[in-house]
């Protein structure tokens, strides 16, 4: 699902005038990235629910998150550069722990700059870390509060 809802975005984002850069291979690139992302949000779906008593405060709750996540990311604007670090030559920033961080700059760094996948190589290595630890911690919090037996 998430590979078709890239493709649904790009094209309505070609529609509205963008024109990425490197050519079918970007966009091959781009749905592998999206994939990623989405089940990066996944994870986070399951946190949410975790936590969530009922649909529509799981929907507020979801928004409450994705929103300011949306701007720690950097999906509106430039983050500023706040290094703490570097690890394997890469400057490590506070939102670097961020799996949506990382598939960001990658998007960016394949759609809008045209680079390939040795340019993004450390982002997606990231992002698929990131997720998975995300993932475990999100199965771990459904199992335990929405897949145990009520007692009555």
């Amino acid at each position: 699902m998430a590979g078709a809802q890239i493709i649904i975005l790009l094209g309505v984002a070609i529609i509205f005038g963008f024109h990425w850069q490197g050519g079918f291979n970007s966009i091959i690139l781009a749905v592998i990235i999206g994939v990623v992302g989405g089940v990066a949000s996944i994870s986070l779906g399951m946190i949410i629910a975790s936590f969530a008593k009922n649909p529509p405060q799981a929907s507020q709750l979801g928004t409450l998150i994705a929103v300011p996540l949306s701007f720690l990311v950097g999906a509106f604007f430039q983050l500023p550069q706040v290094v703490i670090g570097t690890f394997m030559g890469q400057p490590v920033q506070i939102y670097s722990i961020l799996p949506w961080y990382q598939i960001a700059t990658a998007l960016r760094t394949v759609l809008t700059n045209g680079g390939g996948w040795n340019s993004i190589v450390y982002n997606m290595a990231a992002a698929v870390v990131l997720t998975a630890i995300l993932f475990v911690i999100g199965v771990y919090l459904f199992s335990k509060s929405r897949l145990t037996s009520e007692k009555t």
